[in-house]
């Protein structure tokens, strides 16, 4: 009988280990303070831009503040969360790390610029798991204004720019770099022949990757609306495709995609990234009525617009989106978006009620897989320059700023392929899915106010029951356009269950009222 109670003791003990396996890095959400173990000021914050995976630890690279801007890279071991190394550049900078390119010897690219006199520098800066190995100054003779670095060969990468020579002449430009951060060459892209060859202002180039045999690299040109409008100025996104000694071909992206108009609609691209010469980026889109987004463009392997799709999960006119980073899913081809959905007191987007992070999952023609959003214990507000990452394994891994209270800090935060881990849900990370199968009532537990997203338009009619399952208020949301959320505050603190109808689909939620 003692054997057999040892066995069962024993049984019990492995499957709490397991539980609790200390090798599943899923579902929590690390924070760390400035960083003071290097070249770090204690007294000002780091504001991550970028992350990476390599074995046992993250890379993360962005802008450090000590009274002046200056980039900077920590290095994180991923398992107990400790910082390994930092490293703060010796000059200023203008971009804080431009990104991060994990080489085949295992050692890291990243870049940045600084200012020197009246001109800017790119500087190529070499790291490896340990720490600085060395830094490098681009022969460039020009100002330049930083925007990608992205990787078009295992040893040659791409910094994506726009460059002007004492604001003369504004020009798009892709710098070449090799693996060890030596400068190979610059490539001038020449101005595309827009809509109705309206005359353009200037353009720049957002971020470059392989196309077949060549290279091509996305970003936009400023130019009039249209023939009677010259003196109205706006971006329109543009693409180039290029060798090291010609300029294959070049145009506007949507000039003949129909569901978009060129002559009115105005588009500021924020992030991109490719996969299998196929792209996505998101921009941000004014209509011709005056209102406006952030939409998401997908290009197939030919660079024709696949989708022209809208980023957001929610009629509101309260509601806006931001993106803070865009991915292919390279094992699905799914594009995945993360950023906020913010909540302003009316249409005129005047004062910030409330705002929450999201990740979105979209199939390559646009349609919306799922919405999940994400809000925090401790009435913290949402994550500042949110940037993602797909792992080896499928992970997501996570990076941000955050300003608490008392202090400013950062953190990394990893879920499954999925967006989801259970554990997150009783780590003070909560999660809210929408899906076209799924609505989402956030944030729960609330002090009375929830807030309701779905993907569809129609109508949605709540009955809420209390624990005896006695109705004791209805509300009915029509299309979801004049008001997203209900309020429950006058009624008694407790728990209670919302019978939810919108056309065919039915739901009961559970909510909590503190």
């Amino acid at each position: 009988m003692k054997q057999l109670k040892l066995i069962l003791l024993l049984c019990i003990c492995c499957q709490r280990l397991y539980a609790q396996n200390p090798l599943d890095l899923r579902g929590v959400r690390y924070y760390y303070e400035t960083p003071t173990l290097g070249d770090f000021c204690s007294f000002r914050y780091y504001s991550p831009l970028n992350i990476v995976e390599k074995g046992n630890i993250y890379m993360i690279g962005g802008a450090q503040f000590d009274g002046y801007p200056r980039a900077g890279m920590v290095c994180i071991n991923k398992w107990n969360s400790n910082i390994w190394w930092d490293y703060r550049t010796p000059l200023l900078s203008l971009s804080g790390i431009g990104g991060i390119n994990v080489l085949p010897n295992n050692h890291f690219l990243s870049i940045y610029t600084t200012e020197f006199g009246n001109q800017d520098t790119l500087r190529t800066v070499i790291f490896n798991q340990l720490g600085f190995l060395s830094e490098k100054k681009a022969p460039a003779k020009r100002i330049l204004n930083l925007n990608n670095l992205t990787k078009l060969s295992s040893t040659v990468s791409a910094v994506s720019s726009w460059s002007h020579e004492y604001l003369d002449t504004v020009f798009p430009t892709v710098d070449l770099i090799d693996e060890n951060g030596n400068y190979l060459y610059t490539k001038e892209l020449p101005i595309v022949n827009t809509f109705n060859n309206l005359p353009v202002d200037f353009a720049f180039a957002n971020a470059s990757f392989p196309y077949y045999d060549a290279v091509v690299t996305i970003g936009h040109q400023t130019r009039p609306v249209s023939e009677t409008r010259l003196n109205e100025i706006m971006p329109s996104p543009v693409l180039w495709v290029w060798g090291s000694d010609n300029i294959f071909f070049s145009r506007e992206i949507y000039k003949d995609y129909a569901p978009h108009n060129a002559s009115h609609m105005f588009d500021f691209i924020g992030h991109v990234d490719a996969y299998d010469n196929e792209y996505a980026f998101t921009s941000r889109a004014n209509l011709p009525d005056g209102s406006g987004g952030q939409y998401l463009t997908c290009l197939d392997s030919n660079l024709q617009v696949k989708c022209f799709k809208e980023i957001r999960s929610n009629n509101s006119p309260n509601l806006f989106w931001t993106v803070s980073d865009v991915k292919i899913d390279t094992a699905t081809k799914q594009i995945l978006v993360t950023g906020e959905m913010i909540t302003y007191s009316n249409a005129q987007f005047e004062f910030i009620q409330s705002s929450v992070n999201y990740v979105a999952r979209f199939y390559s023609n646009g349609n919306p897989i799922y919405y999940k959003y994400f809000y925090y214990d401790h009435n913290e507000k949402s994550c500042n320059d949110i940037s993602m990452t797909i792992c080896e394994n499928g992970d997501f891994l996570f990076t941000g700023f955050q300003q608490n209270v008392s202090e400013p800090y950062f953190f990394t935060y990893r879920t499954d392929q999925y967006g989801y881990h259970p554990d997150g849900q009783y780590l003070g990370f909560h999660e809210v899915t929408v899906s076209p199968s799924e609505i989402g009532i956030f944030p729960n537990p609330s002090d009375g106010i929830f807030q309701v997203s779905s993907l569809s338009e129609e109508p949605m009619l709540i009955t809420m029951l209390d624990q005896q399952g006695k109705q004791v208020v209805a509300f009915e949301l029509n299309e979801l356009s004049s008001n997203n959320s209900f309020d429950l505050s006058e009624q008694a603190p407790g728990v209670y269950f919302a019978h939810i109808s919108q056309g065919e689909n039915q739901w009961v939620k559970k909510l909590v009222v503190r």
